[in-house]
């Protein structure tokens, strides 16, 4: 039995020289933290996102709540040439009259209001937006917003729903720069 150490540190930074020593081109990483196991926790913020779901209509609809559950927000600065980001996790939104709930992931630049990448689920199925002008930080109002935003699922054919709306996040105890 390898050590926990061994397997995930040392071993994917091993893989990383040879690649890079390899002609493997950039190699990123990610060592592990504990942003994917902090809960969130209760805002009082509210959130509200229209989204549009050709197919599956079920999908379809208004997705809110008034107390949108939150974590912090976190700077992750990693190695290379990948810019460094601020990401937080929000959960609780659920479709008016329907058994449908929304939480996700978002990634925004530093010192920016462009977001890099929006991860959306429905009831576990994720959908994903890189780079695009249709999801942008306000950072006046604490709160990211969706403006026709089209997001798509990795699936086989892949699925797209198209986003309205605003995810809060908190403001207290931002890092440097989010």
């Amino acid at each position: 039995m390898l050590y926990p150490m061994v397997r995930s540190f040392l071993v994917p930074l091993a893989a990383a020289t040879l690649l890079a020593a390899c002609g493997g081109g950039e190699v990123a990483i990610f060592i592990e933290d504990d942003f994917g196991n902090e809960n969130s926790y209760s805002s009082g913020r509210v959130g509200t996102v229209d989204v549009v779901s050709p197919q599956d209509t079920r999908f379809s609809g208004t997705y809110t709540t008034n107390d949108v559950q939150l974590t912090g927000t976190y700077r992750f600065a990693p190695a290379g040439t990948i810019p460094a980001t601020c990401r937080f996790r929000f959960a609780g939104l659920q479709l008016d009259g329907r058994n449908a709930f929304l939480d996700g992931e978002i990634r925004y630049r530093v010192n920016s209001t462009e977001v890099v990448t929006s991860f959306l689920a429905i009831n576990g199925l994720a959908y994903r937006l890189d780079d695009s002008a249709a999801v942008v930080v306000n950072k006046d109002l604490s709160r990211i917003r969706f403006q026709n935003a089209t997001l798509s699922s990795r699936g086989n054919p892949a699925e797209t729903i198209t986003v309205t709306g605003f995810i809060p996040y908190r403001s207290d105890n931002l890092p440097n720069g989010c």
